[in-house]
């Protein structure tokens, strides 16, 4: 309520028919925004056909066009009740059962949710489903799951990053031989957590694919819950943390538990604190800041103080977290580090110690670097590599970077793309970044025969020089996804 009535000052009654809908489950809030309870709806309950028809959509959504086997009929209406006409009950429920084939599968699932359901109001029962759905998952999604609590509530996930996550921390297991690689592997997790309607969508890409996810509120209070029950992770906020409003300095309180590995800490808005670190964080996995274009700050020394105390980290992002003094030396100190988040940290020099970084799969740099010494190529287990965008080309070697996958900035690279079109190790890439801002300097480009055969996405943006452009037979077989931007030398666009 305090919340609304800051914000109620910005909407005055200026009686030209607009008007605002507020969404709550509070209904005390309802009446009091509303200024009465006759400006309240409240929306009814769905229909047993109606809640019939919600599960079967949810339960046999891979069966498209088969909808419900009459021999499940036979569970409809205990299921229903169970639910008591709540969509989100219903969903949840049609989730658990959409990988539940059979009709003994499905029994155990009614005789599962009795002890759940059978007691409490509406509330109690949405949260008794939530926590079976938790239950009902096998044991290597619910690590993938709880990892999710790490993002603030109503925070738009980025799919990209949350994979890269997952791989850093070891969720998907490392197996020998095959195609399908770690980030093929958590893709499909995702995609299951997804179809068992534990994860809503957000954004698509052009092409389809998930491009951000979110959790119900509901579920990331489960979320939560468990992830605190089985000392997975610990979220630290303004309200959890000891501020000193006239220095602006947060002190991080020890960990309440030695058990914790992963610590979320979640920057508010117009809130500028410098955070200190004191001992009981040492056995963290993960250390995440999380925040929205605002800044959080950290002493040289601070970070200096981690590099040498959180030997075990795996995961660092430290994004739009101003490091006052710059980088230290001893982040090579960070052995085990699989992911480093490094975008936005205001303009830094990269100290050339970074190399030591031998177990690095992510290393983010965008927006922040004034300078990136040549020793990217020594960190040879880098599979996704950001870099920030220079004012002119900055040569860094490469090519003994044989497991990467995602290269952002193609400016920089040593093996850059002349006129005679060879592009050197980026043919390797899936998903190879733009060629933006003259990265590219000939007034022609030939993509050969059988070259790029994984690219599924191009973007040529502001080549003003390149003037023709030829791609041959069988060149690119993946490519799903083409933009132009203001290449104003090319005339066409070729066949091939």
């Amino acid at each position: 309520m305090v919340d609304w009535d800051s914000l109620k000052p910005a909407f005055p009654n200026g009686k030209m028919g607009s008007k605002i809908l507020l969404t709550t489950r509070n209904k005390e809030l309802a009446s009091y925004a509303g200024l009465g309870s006759h400006f309240c709806y409240e929306t009814r309950n769905l229909t047993e056909e109606e809640s019939w028809e919600l599960l079967c959509n949810k339960a046999f959504t891979k069966d498209v066009g088969v909808g419900c086997p009459p021999a499940f009929e036979k569970f409809k209406r205990e299921m229903i009740e169970k639910c008591c006409g709540l969509p989100l009950a219903v969903v949840v429920l049609g989730g658990i059962l959409a990988v539940k084939k059979s009709l003994n599968e499905w029994e155990m699932v009614l005789g599962n949710i009795s002890p759940y359901l059978d007691k409490g109001q509406q509330q109690e029962r949405i949260l008794g489903i939530l926590a079976l759905s938790y239950t009902d998952l096998p044991n290597h999604l619910k690590p993938c799951f709880l990892y999710l609590g790490i993002f603030p509530e109503d925070f738009s996930i980025p799919v990209g990053k949350l994979i890269r996550l997952w791989v850093a921390e070891g969720l998907p297991p490392q197996q020998g031989g095959g195609e399908e690689t770690m980030e093929d592997m958590t893709q499909h997790y995702l995609t299951e957590l997804i179809h068992r309607c534990m994860v809503q969508v957000g954004e698509r890409t052009s092409m389809g694919s998930f491009k951000t996810c979110r959790l119900h509120d509901l579920m990331r209070d489960l979320c939560l819950f468990k992830a605190r029950e089985e000392n997975f992770l610990e979220i630290y906020h303004r309200g959890n943390m000891m501020v000193n409003d006239s220095s602006l300095v947060v002190k991080v309180p020890p960990l309440t538990t030695s058990k914790s590995r992963r610590l979320a800490i979640h920057t508010s808005p117009l809130e500028r604190h410098t955070y200190m670190f004191g001992r009981g964080a040492l056995n963290l996995r993960s250390l995440l800041f999380i925040g929205k274009m605002y800044y959080a700050k950290l002493e040289r020394e601070q970070l200096k103080f981690m590099c040498k105390d959180f030997k075990l980290l795996r995961v660092l992002e430290l994004k739009r977290v101003h490091i006052r003094g710059g980088l230290h030396r001893d982040i090579g100190m960070l052995i085990h580090l699989r992911y480093l988040g490094l975008g936005d940290i205001g303009h830094q020099e990269l100290p050339p110690s970074v190399c030591k970084l031998q177990n690095l799969q992510t290393l983010y740099l965008r927006s922040s670097f004034t300078s990136v010494p040549d020793v990217i190529w020594k960190m040879e287990q880098l599979r996704h590599l950001y870099l920030p965008h220079f004012g002119n080309p900055v040569h860094l070697r490469m090519d003994t970077l044989t497991n990467l996958r995602i290269k952002v900035n193609f400016k920089v690279l040593r093996t850059r793309a002349r006129s005679d079109g060879n592009t050197g190790e980026a043919a390797k890439l899936k998903d190879p970044p733009h060629l933006s801002n003259d990265a590219y300097i000939g007034t022609e480009m030939v993509c050969s025969a059988k070259g790029f055969p994984r690219l599924e996405r191009l973007l040529l943006i502001q080549l003003y020089s390149l003037g023709e452009w030829r791609v041959e037979e069988r060149s690119m077989p993946s490519l799903r996804h083409l933009v132009i931007v203001d290449c104003r030398s090319l005339s066409l666009v070729p066949e091939g």
